[in-house]
């Protein structure tokens, strides 16, 4: 079974929440409202999510309270099948004035990914429009010998919006992890 196939948007972002919580760590463990919260599940609709991971062997309760962890599979899937684009989740912006090599080249995989995405989703012509802008930014302060880190942020903070109005989470989640300091 694909996760791509069976799970609903949700329930993917749902792993990806619960392995970023977890940070892939095979003994921790985290309340499924804590992980569906940022998502905004509440506690039914992160059980359902949880109940789906459970059944492809990706996730198990813990406790009776609702704690859960990740299960081996889990992680595996995040890593295969790519709920994070390759690379992207140790892709950091940074916080320094200029750009260096590292942070171009996490860029550039993030930058790949969302391309994608955008493509993929069904976005109003204004959205998609508004996205490949800040795109065409970000890409032209690639171009420059001192790619300026703030002008980039803020490209991916309008992208990051737009991603949540079109209720993207994963997407959203990976530019959100990109920016973050």
């Amino acid at each position: 079974m694909s996760i791509q196939n069976e799970l609903s948007e949700k329930e993917r972002a749902f792993l990806l929440e619960l392995f970023q919580c977890t940070k892939g760590d095979l003994s921790a463990q985290v309340s499924m409202s804590d992980v569906g919260r940022p998502l905004g599940m509440d506690k039914e609709q992160a059980s359902r999510a949880t109940e789906a991971l459970m059944s492809f062997g990706f996730a198990e309760i813990r406790t009776l309270s609702g704690g859960i962890g990740i299960c081996a599979e889990g992680v595996a899937e995040v890593r295969k099948r790519g709920v994070f684009p390759a690379g992207a989740q140790e892709a950091k912006l940074g916080n320094k004035a200029v750009m260096d090599e590292k942070s171009l080249d996490s860029l550039k995989k993030v930058l790949h990914y969302l391309k994608k995405q955008v493509q993929e989703m069904k976005l109003s012509c204004e959205s998609s429009d508004e996205i490949m802008t800040d795109i065409k930014t970000i890409e032209t302060q690639m171009l420059s010998p001192a790619p300026k880190t703030a002008i980039i942020r803020e490209c991916f903070i309008s992208i990051r919006k737009l991603l949540e109005k079109n209720k993207n989470p994963k997407s959203s989640e990976i530019v959100k992890q990109f920016i973050r300091e």
